[in-house]
């Protein structure tokens, strides 16, 4: 697989965008429909290689000290986003999810999960669009060591301190307590 254009559409769409995911979401609209298919299915197989790459436990932990709240598939939306931040804060998060308390606040975004499909679907349909898309479909590796998520929450404050200290308090306790203690805002 070669992902290099894949990280190139991410980076230069983060420094037009100032930064600003949603404003990025519709550059990479802009730039993936310039693309020929063929490019498009390699995008698409770079996408979903990087979000089985962060798929573990760790960012998990770091979702949920940022967020408030993991679900599966708002963990995959959250990593759809991830990913917009460039290669380098997705490894770095890989390797550290405390790297992350260098990152701006973002939430999840399920709307990247679709980007190439979006397109298909406008060049050929909603059924040839699946086709392409789902032949996009990467060799996975299922033996990555994805390490644990944590037991508790208190256990992943405890775990990601920098993270804690910039995302606990500010976002990720409201929505926390909003979802599981089921008290108001």
């Amino acid at each position: 697989m070669n992902d290099r254009l894949f990280w190139i559409l991410q980076e230069e769409t983060k420094v037009e965008s100032k930064n600003n995911l949603k404003s990025q979401l519709e550059l990479l609209k802009k730039r993936l429909v310039e693309l020929p298919d063929s490019a498009l299915l390699e995008y698409e197989e770079a996408f979903r290689t990087w979000l089985h790459q962060c798929d573990r436990g760790p960012l998990a932990d770091a979702m949920l000290i940022m967020y408030g709240y993991v679900s599966d598939d708002t963990f995959e939306d959250w990593r759809a986003a991830l990913v917009m931040h460039g290669k380098k804060v997705v490894q770095d998060a890989i390797r550290d999810p405390d790297t992350l308390a260098n990152q701006d606040y973002f939430e999840p975004l399920e709307q990247n999960l679709f980007l190439v499909l979006d397109e298909f679907e406008r060049r050929y349909g909603l059924a040839k669009a699946e086709e392409l898309r789902d032949s996009a479909q990467p060799e996975l590796d299922w033996n990555i060591d994805g390490g644990e998520q944590s037991e508790s929450v208190e256990e992943a404050l405890k775990t990601y301190p920098r993270l804690t200290a910039r995302f606990w308090e500010k976002y990720g306790r409201k929505q926390f307590e909003r979802i599981y203690l089921k008290k108001p805002l």
